[in-house]
This record gives structure tokens, sequence and C-alpha cells, in this order.
């Protein structure tokens, strides 16, 4: 992941990384268990996974600008 943010131009690839691993499980917890457990399509179908896969990169740029 690290090799892929610098590819990336990001500041700190390996601070970066950990707090996209950070991020990433926070999103997940909170699509299973949180408040968007209720709001969103169920866990696990294949809408849920398209919906979240379709967030990750607008996720990643606006927090690491890359």
């Amino acid at each position: 992941m690290c090799t892929e943010l610098r590819r990336l131009g990001a500041g700190d690839p390996e601070a970066q990384a950990a707090d996209l691993v950070s991020i990433s499980d926070g999103v997940v917890f909170d699509r299973l268990v949180g408040v968007r457990s209720i709001v969103v399509p169920a866990p696990g179908t294949a809408e849920s996974v398209e919906e979240l896969g379709a967030r990750r990169p607008q996720l990643s740029a606006r927090i690491f600008g890359c």
C-alpha cells in the first residue's frame, strides 16, 4: 500500500497507509454494526459491496489528496 500511495504522490506514505487502514476499518465497522448498517444495503450483498467499493476512491482522494 505504501508503494501505491508513494506512486500517487502521498507526502508520508507510511503514516497515510496506516491511516487508510484505520479509516477502512471504521467504514467497514460502521457498515456492519453502526448507523449505516440500518440505512444502506444489507451487509454482504452484492449491492452493499458495490456501493462501498464505489466510495473508496472518493475517500482516498478527500483524505490524502491523491
